[in-house]
C-alpha cells in the first residue's frame, strides 16, 4: 500500500500569545504531527481534496510537499487546511507547506526559497520552530545542481535564527543514509546501503549538528522505506526528517504511515 512518507511527533506547544491557538489542558502532553510527502504532482483534479482528506484521516498538523509542479508561488485555502507552495516557471519540482488552518496565528514567517526549499517558522513552546521542506534533485542531476539546494538550506538557517530556534528539515532527499550508525547522526535502524548522496547528507548533518531522526527508531521494514520502483521490485528509504542534536529527544516517534493514498511512488 502508498504511504505517508515520513511523520514525526514531537512534544511542542503552539504559543497562545497574540490569539495563538488555545493550549491543552496541562494533563496532556502537547504534540504536533510533522510529515513529508512526495505527492508527484499537484495537477491532477482533486488531489488537493485527497490530500485534505489524507491530513484530517491521519490527524496530521503540518505536511511537507515535494514535487507539487505549481508554477510561481502563493496560498490556498481548502477546508480546515491552508498550504503555501513556491515553483518554478515551468510545471516541475516545486515545494509546498500544508497546515492545520487554525495555527495560521502562529506562523511568523514564510520562507518561499526556491522550488526546492521552502520554510515557515511557528511560534511554538518552550522555543520557536522552523521548518523547512525540502526536495533534493535526483541522482541524475549533477553534483552543483545538488550543492545548491543544500547552500538554499543554509541560507535558510541562516537568516532565520540559527541556533536560537528548533529546525525541522524535511523532505525528498534522495539520499541513502542507510543502517550503519555515523556517530550521533546515523542510528542502526535506518534502510539499505549508503550512497555517495548520502554520505553527502551526512557530511551537511555534520556541519549543522543535526540528526538523522528515522535511523533511530526501530520499526517493521514496511514502517522504513519511503519509496519504491516501478513493479514493486525494490524499496529504499530516501525520505527523512532532520532536526539539531539539542532538539533530539522532542522527537518522540519517526515512521512511514499505512494507509495513505495519492497516486505516488513514494511511502
Amino acid at each position: 500500500d502508498l504511504r505517508v512518507d515520513t511523520f514525526a511527533v514531537l512534544p511542542c506547544e503552539l504559543n497562545s500569545r497574540d490569539g495563538g491557538v488555545k493550549k491543552k489542558k496541562k494533563k496532556e502532553v502537547p504534540t504536533l504531527k510533522i510529515g513529508t510527502w512526495n505527492v508527484r504532482t499537484m495537477n491532477k483534479e482533486g488531489k488537493l481534496e485527497n490530500l485534505e482528506r489524507e491530513m484530517r484521516k491521519q490527524n496530521i498538523d503540518i505536511l511537507g510537499l515535494s514535487e507539487v509542479r505549481w508554477t510561481g508561488e502563493g496560498e490556498v485555502i481548502k477546508g480546515d487546511y491552508k498550504m503555501i507552495y513556491k515553483g518554478g516557471t515551468k510545471k516541475e519540482y516545486g515545494v509546498g507547506l500544508i497546515y492545520k488552518k487554525c495555527m495560521d496565528k502562529n506562523v511568523t514567517k514564510v520562507i518561499p526559497k526556491s522550488d526546492r526549499v521552502i520554510a515557515m517558522k511557528i511560534r511554538t513552546d518552550p522555543i520557536d520552530t522552523l521548518i523547512i521542506q525540502v526536495y533534493m534533485p535526483t541522482s541524475a542531476a549533477t553534483d552543483d545542481e545538488v550543492d545548491a539546494v543544500y547552500k538554499q538550506i543554509e541560507e535558510v538557517l541562516n537568516e532565520n535564527g540559527r541556533g536560537q530556534i528548533r529546525p525541522i528539515i524535511i523532505g525528498d532527499w534522495n539520499s541513502v543514509v542507510g543502517n550503519e550508525s555515523v556517530d550521533n547522526i546515523v542510528g542502526n535502524h535506518g534502510l539499505g546501503r549508503r550512497n555517495e548522496r548520502g554520505e553527502k547528507l551526512i557530511e551537511f548533518c555534520e556541519q549543522f549538528n543535526l540528526w538523522i531522526s528515522n535511523t533511530w527508531f526501530e520499526q517493521h521494514k514496511r514502517r522504513l522505506y519511503t519509496w519504491k520502483s516501478p513493479g514493486d521490485r525494490m524499496r529504499f528509504q530516501i525520505d527523512y526528517i532532520l532536526t539539531n542534536q539539542r532538539f533530539k529527544n522532542s522527537i518522540i516517534k519517526v515512521r512511514t504511515f499505512p494507509g495513505a493514498d495519492i497516486d505516488s511512488d513514494h511511502n
